[in-house]
């Protein structure tokens, strides 16, 4: 399906011009359809109409059937991307106005006046006549391209947290009254399209990594199946959840469309009208954006403890790293030393940040975590702190795991001190 926007000033002949592309592309056998952006109320309902009460009453939706037509009406404004799913079976749709959109035009031009880039053929105002024939010869050659975006790769997920990964998908199956009927009268030759629906979501969920090229293998830990036959279609809802690093939209996804597939493989030998439609994903949750709150400004010191960097034998790596992370979280930087491994200098230190006049909100302590002799930042933080965290520790070296069993050796955690929360990293980056 072509997209092709007609632009131009107002009674510059747009609508004149898509009278004429239409009848044209129609006579070459096309599917024509027309988008056309108002900012005016369109009057083809008044009060007192049973429609007209309908949508005053509250209806999300209202349709206006009859022997010549049809209209529909929903309660808010469509975006062109949705609406276009409406013109699926449409060889080419015209849209008049909507400048805003990045869809290629033919645009009807002033003397002078030059051409957007999305122009694909610029008319002369007054010329539209004359023009025609090389506006529907530029359409018709016109193709969409997109560049090539490198080599394929799989995105690297294991920086990330494992949590409780919830997905939703839909399909929906339309068919025949004709059809419906012999449903109902469970008369389908191959078997019970309902246990189709719910074995394939679940084949087609658990598949979902082995048939797409670039998806995680991921563990599921649950799939749900909800199955709504009504007049003349059918819903298909799948639910999938597990605990991983990545979503399950996929999963979600492709069991919907795997349940569709189950289903219109059973329904096909009983006639050829039986479509799938709109696939699409309903919601997800357990990303990184559910637990993302709006950042809220926070202070903060950053303390690396060791005796070679406090000698500038070594450049302090973990110490950069901490200030940046606080710098992109919506933190401030209030502090930043690099201190030996001393318990006199790391109390002195840590109070000082955190019991001073105006004390920060969090301290990030690295190094002095491990179990040699001189590690003793974790000694120091247990004879100051008001109260130690422990499931802050049992995260990090949970998390640190993937990268080298030596996280176990680090003793880290987090403390609160004042009114201020320490967490003691290891001093490795």
């Amino acid at each position: 399906m072509k997209v092709i926007a007609v632009r131009g000033k107002k009674k510059s002949g747009k609508t004149i011009l898509i009278e004429l592309l239409t009848k044209k592309f129609k006579e070459k056998g096309l599917k024509v359809g027309v988008i056309k952006h108002t900012h005016e109320s369109p009057d083809f309902d008044r009060e007192g109409k049973d429609s007209f009460r309908f949508k005053s009453a509250g209806a999300d939706s209202v349709c206006l059937l009859w022997d010549k037509g049809t209209i529909f009406w929903f309660n808010d404004e469509k975006k062109i991307e949705n609406l276009l799913s409406e013109f699926s079976e449409t060889d080419i749709v015209f849209v008049e106005g909507l400048k805003s959109l990045n869809i290629p035009s033919v645009e009807i031009l002033d003397d002078g006046e030059k051409p957007s880039d999305t122009c694909i053929f610029p008319v002369k105002r007054g010329k539209i006549n004359e023009s025609l024939e090389e506006v529907i010869s530029a359409i018709d050659s016109f193709k969409e391209s997109i560049p090539s975006s490198g080599d394929l790769k799989m995105i690297d997920v294991s920086e990330k947290i494992e949590t409780l990964r919830i997905a939703k998908a839909s399909a929906l199956l339309t068919f025949s009254p004709q059809l419906w009927e012999k449903i109902k009268r469970g008369e389908l030759e191959k078997g019970d399209i309902i246990q189709a629906a719910r074995v394939g979501a679940m084949n087609g969920a658990k598949s979902a990594y082995k048939n797409l090229l670039l998806c995680h293998p991921t563990p599921i830990d649950y799939i749900g199946v909800e199955v709504k036959p009504s007049y003349c279609q059918m819903e298909i809802i799948v639910e999938v959840k597990g605990v991983g690093r990545t979503g399950m939209e996929m999963e979600a996804m492709a069991g919907a469309m795997n349940s569709a597939l189950s289903v219109y493989d059973i329904l096909k030998r009983h006639g050829e009208d039986v479509k799938i439609h709109n696939v699409q994903l309903l919601e997800k949750k357990g990303g990184k954006r559910d637990y993302e709150k709006e950042k809220i400004p926070f202070s903060a010191a950053v303390i690396t403890i060791s005796d070679r960097a406090s000698k500038k034998e070594r450049v302090d790596e973990s110490g950069e790293i901490i200030k940046k992370w606080i710098s992109e979280n919506g933190g401030v930087v209030k502090g930043y030393d690099i201190i030996p491994d001393e318990i006199e200098e790391i109390e002195k230190k840590v109070k000082n940040y955190a019991l001073s006049f105006a004390p920060v909100d969090l301290i990030i302590t690295t190094g002095g975590t491990g179990p040699g002799p001189r590690d003793v930042t974790i000694k120091t933080l247990e004879k100051i702190a008001d109260k130690k965290m422990d499931g802050i520790g049992e995260l990090m070296r949970k998390f640190g795991q993937r990268k080298t069993l030596n996280s176990v050796l680090s003793s880290g955690t987090g403390y609160v001190v004042g009114k201020s929360i320490v967490l003691t990293l290891p001093g490795s980056p």
